[in-house]
């Protein structure tokens, strides 16, 4: 069986300069502009958590052999 890889925990140069921007950006925003933001971006995060659910259910049931988690990054 094929390994999971790693999971990523670091941004592109590109999206630290992106979120550098950004946060200048909201810096200048006002609060009704800012709550705008958090609550747009809780929206995205759970869209995003939502399709990677379905990849991964859909994975596992298409693929039987599955993939095994190393012994370290297992959760148990």
């Amino acid at each position: 069986m094929k390994f999971l890889p790693d999971p990523v925990t670091k941004l592109t140069l590109e999206q630290e300069f992106t979120v550098a921007s950004m946060l200048g950006d909201i810096e200048k925003a006002s609060p009704e502009q800012t709550l705008q933001i958090c609550q747009s971006l809780l929206k995205h995060n759970f869209l995003l958590k939502n399709t990677l659910n379905n990849i991964i259910k859909a994975w596992n049931e298409l693929d039987a052999t599955g993939a095994e988690i190393p012994e370290e990054r297992s959760f148990k």
